[in-house]
């Protein structure tokens, strides 16, 4: 499913639903975006106060470095304007351009698919926060993960079917079972092979944010497809194309697509997890 869902959007800090946004210029009570960033990419930065002011435009990052739960860059363009930790980092001209990702979908205020959330418990996400409002992420507890679960089957009536997280947090589920895990005699079984908790898999994306973990119900996930299609036209106004060095056509079709969840209650992640 994420996969087809192309994660590297899906799990951008987007919490305006399409508007493009990857990330605060800091994180502060943000998602870090680790690895969706990269060297040569070209991004704008904009003030959402002016509103979308931009203080750089399409500038590649020159370097790129990763820390935990922050990616520091710099820009090969100098900024136009003053940086602001409330600015905006956005693919290079795509601002209100990006598909809603997940955690648009399943957020608990604003409206969704053009329907407002207030007073609508199916059409708001289950999130919580592990820290229980402290300043300070909580190693991950099992009773956390369960509690998740619970409330979104208290919520919803259905349970989630994946557990997705980046590859530390899958580590650090695998962790909670692993003192009870028994082997027969004569057999060693090296590495986590299939991780499940409780039955439910546990899947480990690296564009999910850090100090998070998902709960995804998939069958409240649909790819919509607008019914505006066309194939691209060459300059001779012809959609297939010779191949220079061999007896092929190709063709390139554009469409607009988007990913819509009908049940954002059957949703939800933790925040606030240590690493």
């Amino acid at each position: 499913l994420f996969k087809a869902m192309k994660a590297q959007n899906v799990y951008a800090n987007d919490p305006q639903g399409g508007s493009g946004d990857i990330g605060l210029t800091t994180y502060k009570s943000s998602r870090p975006v680790k690895n969706i960033l990269r060297k040569n990419m070209a991004i704008d930065v904009r003030d959402p106060t002016t509103p979308w002011a931009a203080q750089a435009t399409n500038s590649p990052i020159s370097a790129i470095s990763h820390s935990a739960t922050v990616t520091t860059i710099d820009l090969s363009v100098a900024e136009t304007g003053t940086m602001a930790a409330a600015n905006v980092v956005v693919r290079a001209g795509n601002r209100a351009l990006e598909p809603d990702g997940f955690f648009t979908a399943i957020q608990t205020s604003g409206t969704y698919l053009n329907v407002s959330r207030t007073g609508q418990p199916n059409w708001q996400g289950v999130i919580t926060d592990a820290a229980a409002g402290g300043g300070a992420t909580v190693a991950l507890d099992p009773d956390m993960l369960r509690d998740e679960v619970d409330s979104i089957q208290e919520t919803s009536g259905l349970v989630p079917d994946i557990i997705v997280c980046n590859y530390a947090q899958r580590r650090n589920v695998y962790n909670l079972t692993a003192p009870q895990i028994r082997y027969m005699p004569g057999m060693q079984n090296l590495g986590i092979g299939t991780l499940t908790f409780d039955d439910i898999p546990v899947l480990a994306e690296r564009f999910f944010p850090p100090e998070h973990i998902g709960f995804v119900n998939t069958s409240t996930w649909y790819h919509a497809i607008d019914k505006d299609v066309e194939w691209f036209q060459g300059l001779n106004g012809t959609v297939l194309h010779v191949l220079s060095k061999a007896d092929v056509y190709t063709a390139m079709l554009k469409m607009y697509r988007n990913f819509a969840c009908l049940n954002p209650a059957a949703n939800g992640y933790l925040y606030g997890v240590t690493q």
